[in-house]
């Protein structure tokens, strides 16, 4: 096709090449030259447009652009502020695709959520949202991400640290234990000195009697 359409245009034009020349016949009369000369072909070499066209598609395409990202915000502001319909105004918001992934998240305990009742909620920062549970490849889940190495270092790092006294508590318990143990000794040793004088008093009573004094 493209062959055909090029003989055509090499026939009205002439022949390309000095070196086709034998090979074209060239017009006899004028009937034929004014043929010849009065064939359009599309160059394409360049390329035409309506600048009219063009203005129109762009102004109507930004017009809808515009409406879709104002419209829903506006009516959603105007229904939360006068408290029209909050339920289905609720409902449009966690029917999106981020609300979804919040509640999902949400329902396996994963992460601490803002702006809860807007068009994309966000979490704190550092928390990490759910991964997919493979176990069974025809019915994925979603389950809580394994501990980072950084986080569960950092984290067995702090219960060591906080396990180990720190320097000097050890002979600051120290110095305690034997206080209580000196205080106990003590009165342990005062115990037997009274019941060793009680029992003295009492021998020297079935001894000699009641003692008077005068």
């Amino acid at each position: 096709m493209a062959t055909l359409q090029d003989a055509f245009v090499a026939n009205a034009a002439g022949a390309p090449y000095p070196d086709l020349g034998p090979y074209f016949s060239p017009p006899e009369n004028p009937q034929q030259h004014g043929i010849c000369t009065n064939q359009k072909v599309h160059s394409a070499d360049y390329m035409n447009f309506s600048i009219f066209g063009m203005a129109i598609i762009f102004s109507v395409g930004g017009l809808i652009i515009i409406a879709s990202y104002t419209i829903e915000p506006f009516v959603g502001w105007l229904q939360k502020r006068r408290r029209l319909d909050s339920y289905s105004r609720l409902e449009w918001c966690t029917n999106e695709t981020t609300q979804l992934q919040r509640l999902a998240n949400e329902e396996i305990g994963l992460g601490v959520w803002d702006r809860i009742d807007e068009t994309i909620p966000v979490t704190g920062r550092g928390d990490l949202l759910a991964v997919l549970d493979l176990t069974d490849p025809k019915h994925p889940r979603l389950r809580a991400p394994p501990v980072p190495y950084e986080d569960e270092f950092h984290v067995g790092s702090l219960k060591v640290a906080q396990d180990s006294p720190e320097p000097g508590e050890a002979d600051q318990d120290k110095i305690v234990r034997e206080d209580i143990q000196e205080t106990e000794e003590t009165t342990m040793e005062t115990q037997v000195r009274q019941d060793s004088e009680e029992d003295a008093r009492a021998q020297d009573f079935q001894a000699n009697g009641p003692v008077s004094h005068r």
